[in-house]
């Protein structure tokens, strides 16, 4: 029988840190492990005080069944994680066959309603991630016809537990980046689209989402964004190519802009594409990506009351005519929204000017767009 080789264990490693950056690679973290273990299902589990069984986290199995099983009742009954509770400590090994006798589990109703069925018996895991509250274990299970884990089989998951560890940590800290990045560009009433290498959406803000839902003048499915209009898209698309081949350092083309014509009777579309370049100093971008942004002329621009209120000084009833003008309404159209005498609205408008050191509406107009009370609000809790 083969054990593990150096290479192989090279490449596990290797393929570990790709998931700390890309969270879908942890499935193929699983299948090279349980090529090395011989072990044919394989996960992480989650589990705490009040539940010692923990919950199937993520899986290599085929076939769902087996985790909706396990979570929904059998946990309850993993008389393995049971008894290993008390040694479930950062880079513990935990080995089915220290815990029970092959003869015990025989017994259980874990293994005669459960393991039997999906053909496994013996376990091998480690501790990955340990706080007060709870545990991530990496779980490796296999037959019983491939026989209890060996010595070197052992060794070499000693081997990989601390890059585990440190995947998972950086893995933490990436996500908790990507939940910030992806909340501020939340707040902008521009779409911000940014793709992959290959011209995928990778991330879509509310406002891009809800200009695309529309499907009017730009669309988007699972190979990117396109326009409506053909010759529109065949130069939305020759933008993208041309910012991807810039961001890999292998063309020159900044991308560009272009009006997308809208199906409806709306303003067109304005569309820019650039290019993101990888840098050691960006995390977040350690491969080519392309950002798309797109403004609707005809959007309601949000404007936040009490912002405006906060920041320039504004009583109530001036901040709700700064909005009004905020959306494009002339001092007649704004009065006649708010119930006021244009005489009345006229007042407030000149407060307004005192107020945010300004003379000419295009020039408050300018100031107020800039400003963060434009940024939209956080979604509720968050």
């Amino acid at each position: 029988m083969q054990g593990p080789t150096p290479n192989n264990s090279v490449e596990i490693i290797g393929q570990i840190y790709e998931a700390a950056e890309d969270p879908r690679a942890w499935a193929s973290v699983l299948r090279l492990l349980g090529n090395e273990f011989r072990s044919t299902v394989n996960g992480f589990v989650l589990n705490n005080q009040n539940s010692p069984g923990g919950a199937v986290s993520a899986s290599d199995s085929p076939d769902v069944r087996l985790v909706e099983e396990y979570n929904s009742y059998y946990c309850s009954k993993n008389v393995l994680l049971q008894r290993m509770s008390a040694m479930m400590k950062p880079r513990r090994l935990l080995n089915s066959s220290d815990v029970m006798q092959d003869s015990n589990l025989l017994t259980t109703e874990y293994y005669e309603d459960f393991l039997r069925r999906w053909d496994i018996f013996y376990f091998l895991g480690a501790v990955i991630t340990s706080d007060a509250s709870s545990n991530a274990v990496l779980s490796l299970a296999r037959s019983r016809k491939s026989g209890a884990f060996t010595s070197s089989e052992l060794g070499l998951l000693t081997l990989l537990i601390p890059h585990l560890q440190r995947a998972a940590r950086l893995s933490g800290n990436f996500t908790r980046m990507r939940q910030e990045r992806d909340e501020v560009l939340n707040r902008f009433a521009m779409g911000v689209i940014i793709l992959n290498e290959s011209g995928r959406i990778d991330f879509l803000n509310r406002s891009a989402e809800a200009i695309l839902k529309k499907d009017d003048g730009l669309r988007w499915n699972t190979d990117g964004i396109s326009a409506v209009d053909p010759s529109q898209s065949s130069r939305l698309r020759a933008m993208i190519s041309g910012a991807l081949l810039t961001a890999s350092k292998r063309g020159v083309s900044g991308g560009g802009s272009l009006s997308i014509t809208r199906s409806s009777t709306g303003r067109p579309f304005s569309v820019l594409v650039a290019p993101l370049m990888p840098t050691a100093a960006s995390p977040l971008s350690q491969v080519p990506r392309v950002a798309i942004f797109i403004t609707d002329p005809d959007a309601l621009q949000p404007t936040n009351l009490e912002r405006l209120t906060a920041m320039f000084g504004l009583t109530p009833a001036e901040s709700r005519m700064a909005d009004q003008l905020v959306q494009g309404k002339s001092v007649a159209e704004a009065a006649e929204e708010l119930g006021v005498t244009t005489q009345t609205a006229r007042v407030h408008l000149k407060r307004i000017f005192e107020k945010t050191d300004t003379g000419r509406q295009s020039e408050l107009m300018r100031l107020l767009l800039n400003s963060p009370a434009t940024l939209r609000d956080a979604p509720e809790g968050f």
